[in-house]
C-alpha cells in the first residue's frame, strides 16, 4: 500500500493521503480510501480525485485489489468474497 501511495502521490499535484476514518476492516483484510491532500485540507470538490477506487489489502499476503467505482464497496466486496472464497463475518 505504501508503494502505491508513493506512486500515486507523484501523479497528483499536492499528493494523496489515506482517509483512515473510512477504513473498513474485514476478517481477511482492510479496505482503504484515499483522496488528494488538497481536497482533504480544503474540502473543495474541484480538488477531489475522480475515479479513485477503494483498495482492498489482504492480510494474508498484502495482495492489493482496486475495487472499482462501478458498484458499491459492499457489492464489490461480496463479489470478491465469493470469487476468492474469502471469509466474511457479516
Amino acid at each position: 500500500m505504501q508503494q502505491f501511495l508513493r506512486e500515486t502521490d507523484n501523479e497528483v499535484p499536492g499528493g494523496v493521503a489515506l482517509m483512515l476514518e473510512h477504513t473498513i476492516e474485514k476478517p481477511y483484510g482492510w479496505v482503504f480510501f484515499y483522496n488528494s491532500k488538497r481536497f482533504l485540507e480544503s474540502g473543495d470538490p474541484f480538488e477531489s480525485l475522480v475515479g479513485n477506487s477503494p483498495v482492498l489489502v489482504e492480510a494474508a499476503d498484502g495482495r492489493m485489489t482496486h475495487l472499482g467505482t462501478a458498484w458499491s464497496v459492499e457489492d464489490s466486496l461480496r463479489k470478491l468474497e465469493i470469487e476468492r472464497g474469502l471469509a466474511s463475518s457479516e
